[in-house]
């Protein structure tokens, strides 16, 4: 909820030492009514509060998340036969729970003239001098300024407002402040974009699992965990109510891409734009290499015609090798368990298809991966 008073302290009403007197839940009166300050409200003053949105200038009932909006204060003391040359006024933002709604946002042509300042659960911004009526003797006011709504899924905002025209004799008596009738604006869940999650990690990796973990978004009532083999297209999804998650019956001994998304009360963000890579961990002890470090290599790479699949065995040792296309299916198989000496083997890939391709290598206790691209 957003409350808004006038008073005609000189310097502002919580800076004078009068602390919020918007009429706001968080315990204000709701009048200026207080010692050395002024008496109770003034029909013959009408104040109206009005929201509306920077783009169209129209009033609006609903607010997007952390979009910014103007808010305008106006009063009209012209059934006052007597001149009042000045106001003042006083505004907070306030949720439900009484706590501080969104942030105000000062016009750079008024940094002189209104300020924020602390109160209690709150931040008011008020008036930092007097200010001027719209003309000279016309005995009415406006003042405006902006304000940034909360992030998503926070709750109603509610604006009150008094305002206070003052005659600026230097006391109390002759002016005449005002409340506003409140206007209760809600958040629209439509148009509401949910914050992207950042920080993606993994941690517990095991043959076959993988524990990820990300940092929390506002507003967040659940996320979107997707992933897939490293060059395959389809991806699996799974959903989490909490920043964290493990993903489970994933294959041993392969490279896995993963996303997350966030879930709230309007439209879901973006997955993050980074995503983690993971290799699971192998079965009995087989070690995860690059290609270059068995010395697999695809030639030439990217491949016009038949590319050429080399490698080197340390050892003589039983060597599987196979090729897979982004699918993850598999379209050439060289080697299945076949005992080979140690030195330089190569074979000749016959795929005719253009695409991305990986080539599989278990030799021994080392896994190995290459991809190239044929054209």
């Amino acid at each position: 909820m957003l409350y808004i008073a006038l008073s005609s302290d000189i310097d502002g009403a919580a800076h004078h030492g009068h602390g919020n007197v918007t009429g706001s839940p968080s315990g204000s009166a709701g009048h200026c009514q207080t010692s050395s300050c002024h008496g109770g409200n003034s029909s013959l003053n009408v104040v109206q509060l009005q929201v509306t949105d920077t783009a169209t200038t129209l009033p609006i009932t609903t607010y997007n998340a952390l979009q910014t909006y103007l808010v305008t204060l106006t009063g009209d003391a012209t059934a006052v036969t007597t001149a009042l040359p000045g106001f003042g006024f006083q505004a907070s933002a306030v949720l439900g729970n009484h706590t501080q709604a969104g942030t105000f946002v000062i016009p750079s042509t008024l940094t002189g003239s209104i300020h924020t300042y602390p109160c209690g659960a709150t931040t008011v911004v008020e008036h930092s001098l007097v200010l001027s009526p719209t003309a000279t003797g016309s005995n009415k006011y406006s003042i405006s300024f902006y304000w940034t709504a909360p992030p998503p899924a926070s709750d109603s905002v509610t604006f009150f407002a008094m305002l206070n025209a003052v005659n600026r004799d230097g006391g109390s008596s002759g002016d005449h402040p005002n409340a506003a009738p409140h206007v209760t604006i809600y958040e629209n869940p439509a148009t509401t974009t949910c914050g992207t999650p950042t920080g993606l990690t993994d941690s517990a990796v095991t043959p076959t699992s993988v524990r990820l973990s990300w940092n929390a978004v506002v507003g967040a009532v659940g996320y979107k965990v997707q992933y897939r083999l490293v060059a395959t297209s389809s991806w699996t999804s799974a959903t989490a109510t909490a920043n964290s998650t493990t993903i489970s019956g994933l294959s041993a001994a392969s490279e896995y891409e993963f996303g997350v998304q966030t879930i709230c009360s309007g439209s879901p963000s973006l997955f993050a734009a980074t995503n983690d890579t993971v290799t699971t961990a192998a079965v009995n002890g087989v070690q995860i290499v690059t290609g270059s470090a068995t010395g697999l290599s695809v030639y030439p790479n990217p491949a016009l015609n038949n590319p050429t699949i080399s490698y080197n065995l340390p050892s003589a040792e039983t060597v599987s090798i196979a090729v897979f296309d982004a699918t993850g299916r598999k379209v050439e198989q060289f080697a299945n368990n076949e005992f080979q000496a140690s030195g330089a083997h190569q074979y000749q890939s016959g795929i005719t298809a253009p695409g991305l391709y990986i080539v599989q290598l278990i030799s021994g206790s080392t896994y190995s991966l290459h991809r190239f691209v044929k054209l």
